[in-house]
């Protein structure tokens, strides 16, 4: 999502290669769930819109490893996916659009807590930025990101245009967790 970290662990060497051209060139790539199969499938699809995302510090890992931290800059719509020989995915991209900014009903003030102990539990690198608890755009992306959400409900709410109606969605999915963790 937008404004999100995303720490990641790089040991294939397509995208060792991809991270070194981002470096080399200052671009980032992006982050899309795939719509079709699994990583490890030559027949995987990424969905059609997924997130711009910019690498803000990596460092060496042992066994060759290269640890990334990513920073999701805008949500983009991908046109023309095509895999290279290596098995990425490359493709044209256009903004998808910005979601408006606005404050976090009072009947959601639930999550904006539930997103800042998150945030905070989950410690580095999630706490490196001032939180925004009062943002409805902030809460519902964060909330996106980190709940147990299944993944085609995260693209659905990655697509969504309004934090607000992504915070009504995110607060079905918190009942639905809650209930199943009842006793019976």
């Amino acid at each position: 999502m937008p404004g999100g970290l995303t720490p990641l662990r790089i040991f294939e060497t397509r995208y060792h290669d991809m991270v070194r051209d981002c470096m080399r060139n200052g671009t980032g790539f992006v982050i899309a769930l795939l719509a079709e199969g699994r990583e490890t499938d030559r027949d995987n699809r990424p969905h059609d819109v997924g997130t711009y995302s910019e690498i803000i510090d990596f460092e060496s890992l042992e066994h060759g490893y290269l640890g990334i931290i990513c920073r999701g800059q805008q949500r983009v719509r991908i046109h023309a996916p095509r895999q290279t020989r290596a098995g990425l995915w490359v493709g044209d991209t256009e903004i998808y659009g910005d979601e408006p900014n606005g404050a976090v009903p009072e009947s959601y003030e639930h999550l904006a807590d539930l997103a800042m102990q998150l945030v905070t539990e989950l410690g580095s690198p999630f706490d490196i930025d001032v939180p925004e608890p009062h943002n409805a755009r902030w809460v519902s992306s964060r909330l996106t990101e980190l709940l147990p959400i299944p993944a085609d409900a995260k693209q659905q709410l990655l697509e969504l245009w309004d934090p607000i109606a992504r915070l009504h969605q995110i607060a079905c999915f918190v009942q639905q967790m809650i209930r199943a963790d009842r006793p019976r």
